[in-house]
């Protein structure tokens, strides 16, 4: 059953700011999901330097049980246009990768 005339402004309306609600992780996203208790299944090593003297990186190991060394590694690089974003704000994908068994590599992508 088609839309009537006057719902389908309304429609297109939700659908265009579901959209963009749902487009990247923001900054209120990345607090919302970075709970203490999620991050049970991970060792962090903060700040390991690489590159130019500023430049650092965080590892994340799986600590769980059924993670089997060695572990296969993912390095991840977060957007940020090269300006903004913190390695930090991404560890729930670190988590979520641990808990599948991946140590993951999460470097600072822009120069401060």
């Amino acid at each position: 059953m088609p839309l009537p005339k006057i719902y389908k402004p309304v429609a297109a309306c939700v659908l265009v700011l579901f959209s963009v609600l749902s487009t990247g992780c923001t900054r209120i996203l990345a607090h919302t999901v970075n709970i203490p208790s999620y991050f049970a299944n991970m060792k962090k090593e903060a700040d390991v330097p690489y590159g130019a003297p500023n430049q650092t990186l965080d590892i994340y190991t799986p600590t769980h049980a059924a993670a089997t060394k060695p572990f296969p590694v993912v390095v991840f690089i977060y957007g940020g246009r090269w300006t903004t974003g913190a390695k930090e704000q991404y560890r729930f994908v670190a988590a979520r990768l641990a808990k599948a068994g991946y140590q993951v590599v999460i470097p600072d992508t822009w120069r401060r």
